[in-house]
């Protein structure tokens, strides 16, 4: 199926919902108590609950044309999370100069007591990229907002980095969708609108 890449979860719509990284991990508890745990994903996807009480019947109908758009959990599209406002990169690291024209994955980087854990950006927010090398801000000679990478000609040794704004790429986590008109007029409830981030990104 194809990456609905203008289509934009309304963040009005995403206001009060809960979310966060998603990981898939086997547990074994041997008799003694001791535990094996296998990591099944290199990296974690996030996930989204948006189910609401009293929406009006704006909303309503724009929840039904991203339904009736994605095809339910056929076609990805794109959610700035505003559940938890983590949707920015600052000064990303994101690799070194090679003196000759380079391609650069943005990432965003968390970081606490010494651990870090690299996330991959694929989709950015069109206008937001800002590329240093050398602490010294650059233009890129191209970039796709699409995947999440840009070209650059910089020193060999120069640090890049990259601040920006992102979109995650989610599929709606249902295929019917379920809307109870409520006892007040032009009110409805939304009792799970879930959301997932899917590793398709075209």
């Amino acid at each position: 199926m194809a990456f609905l890449e203008n289509l934009v979860f309304p963040e009005e719509l995403a206001l009060g919902g809960s979310g966060g990284p998603l990981w898939f991990t086997e547990l074994v508890t041997n008799p003694g108590g001791h535990e094996q745990r296998n990591q099944r994903w290199a990296t974690a996807r996030a996930q989204y609950e948006i189910g609401f009480q009293n929406r009006t019947l704006a909303e309503t109908q724009t929840l039904f044309a991203i339904a009736y758009l994605s095809k339910g959990r056929a076609n990805p599209f794109r959610f700035k999370d505003v559940v938890t406002l983590d949707y920015t990169g600052t000064d990303e690291p994101v690799g070194t100069g090679t003196g000759s024209l380079a391609t650069y994955q943005c990432i965003r980087r968390y970081s606490l007591a010494g651990y870090t854990y690299d996330r991959p950006v694929y989709k950015l927010i069109s206008g937001t990229l800002v590329v240093k090398s050398n602490a010294v801000i650059v233009t890129p000679a191209s970039i796709n907002v699409n995947n999440g990478t840009f070209t650059l000609n910089t020193t060999n040794g120069n640090a890049v980095t990259a601040s920006f704004e992102f979109h995650v790429p989610v599929r709606l986590n249902f295929d019917a969708t379920q809307i109870t008109r409520g006892p007040a007029q032009n009110t409805f409830q939304w009792p799970s609108v879930q959301l997932v981030e899917t590793r398709d990104i075209a």
